[in-house]
C-alpha cells in the first residue's frame, strides 16, 4: 500500500497467490482496516452492553435482597423482649 502516508505495512494486508496454467503468478491483496474498524465498534458495543447488564443485575440484586430482608427487619424492630414479672423475680431471688 504505497499510497498510505505511513508506508508499507504487511500486517495490514491479507494476500493470496496462485499460479495459472501458463506459469503466471497472480497475487491479490486486501486491506484488513475495514475488519479492524468493525471489530473495534463491536468491542465498544459489547463493552457498553456488558456494563449495562452488570449494573441492572446489581440493582436487581439489591432490590431483591432488601425485599427479602424486609420481613426480618420488621420483626426485629417490633420485637419486645419478653419479661414476666414473676419469672424475673424468681430469677433474682435464685441468684441473690
Amino acid at each position: 500500500m504505497l499510497s498510505q502516508p505511513e508506508g508499507w505495512e504487511p500486517s495490514a494486508l491479507e494476500t493470496d497467490s496462485t499460479t495459472l496454467w501458463d506459469g503466471t503468478l497472480v497475487q491479490v491483496g486486501k486491506s484488513t482496516e475495514p475488519r479492524s474498524d468493525l471489530l473495534a465498534r463491536f468491542r465498544a458495543t459489547l463493552g457498553i452492553v456488558t456494563l449495562t447488564i452488570v449494573v441492572i443485575a446489581l440493582s436487581g440484586g439489591v432490590v431483591v435482597t432488601q425485599s427479602a430482608l424486609l420481613p426480618i427487619q420488621k420483626a426485629h424492630q417490633g420485637r419486645q423482649p419478653y419479661r414476666s414479672h414473676r419469672t424475673h423475680g424468681r430469677a433474682r431471688a435464685a441468684f441473690a
